[in-house]
């Protein structure tokens, strides 16, 4: 029915958020994982000096251009401005992908931060992710990141532990042990960001790992999307309570120099189209 509605004209694709800028609230405390990028620095604003952005030697960052567009939308692909530093200098960027051209009504939002300004915390949920009588986490983003022109968004961090039992781990506390063979998010105490496959690219936890999610097979590696993809189960990537696989998804990315973290999210999707949608925005 959508399809038909979409292909007659009865209806057209809509920019996400075209139909209100207002951002909400967001939570300090859940009951399951939580992400949160934050300005880099995380001192009182009083007490750091915004980069100076007179300097002619001075480049401001940009994600890289959208690698190609699959939709019709106005606007698809090009990056504008979403979150500013208060140097002024934009932080995130944001951009959408129509990535499955058999559902022109499948419109993916993507952000893209940049990792020299923005830091990425993982905190432990007060109920997820655990096993029963394991350690849980206390679900609160800490106050230092709560100041004023500190925290940047916050997202939930994964599956339920009955959906996948996903490894995760924060600040040396392990919720979930971490499985052979599935990706995982791992933030290192230099505030590196690294996105890999455990058993292959990450091996074993070391002590330089402040914090490490798992969730789910890893989507794309090098560039080319893992053919695991393609087998679209639910099993591998979730689906709707039917059993249907398509449906709202969303993902984590990184740039090939790991200067930039992409968040993905959007309704509609397959597994193929969410691995399209991030192959060209450059993840």
């Amino acid at each position: 029915m959508q399809q038909f509605k979409y292909t007659s004209g009865i209806e057209r694709p809509a920019i996400p958020w075209e139909a209100g800028a207002e951002e909400a609230g967001l939570p300090t405390e859940t009951p399951a994982s939580t992400l949160t990028p934050t300005f880099v620095p995380t001192q009182p604003l009083s007490t750091v000096t915004p980069v100076p952005t007179s300097n002619p030697t001075h480049v401001p960052w940009q994600p890289s251009p959208v690698i190609s567009t699959l939709g019709t939308l106005k606007g698809e692909g090009v990056w504008t401005p979403y979150i500013n530093h208060y140097s002024g200098e934009p932080i995130a960027y944001r951009t959408l992908v129509q990535p499955d051209k058999d559902r022109p009504y499948s419109v993916v939002a993507v952000v893209a931060f940049d990792l020299r300004r923005a830091r990425l915390h993982y905190v432990l949920g007060t109920q997820e992710p655990s096993v029963p009588q394991g350690p849980h986490g206390t679900g609160k983003i800490a106050n230092e990141y709560r100041a004023p022109g500190v925290l940047v968004s916050a997202f939930n961090g994964g599956f339920k532990a009955t959906q996948g039992h996903f490894g995760a781990m924060s600040d040396g506390v392990v919720a979930l042990p971490p499985r052979d063979g599935l990706s995982v998010v791992v933030l290192h105490d230099d505030e590196t960001v690294q996105i890999g496959e455990w058993g292959r690219d990450i091996i074993t936890q070391t002590k330089n790992m402040v914090a490490w999610r798992q969730n789910g097979p890893l989507i794309i590696r090098e560039g080319q999307i893992m053919p695991r993809v393609f087998t679209n189960r639910v099993a591998d990537w979730g689906g709707t309570l039917d059993g249907g696989v398509v449906t709202w998804r969303s993902a984590l990315g990184l740039s090939a120099d790991n200067r930039t973290l992409y968040y993905v999210a959007g309704s509609n999707l397959s597994m193929p189209a969410l691995a399209r949608a991030m192959l060209a925005v450059g993840i």
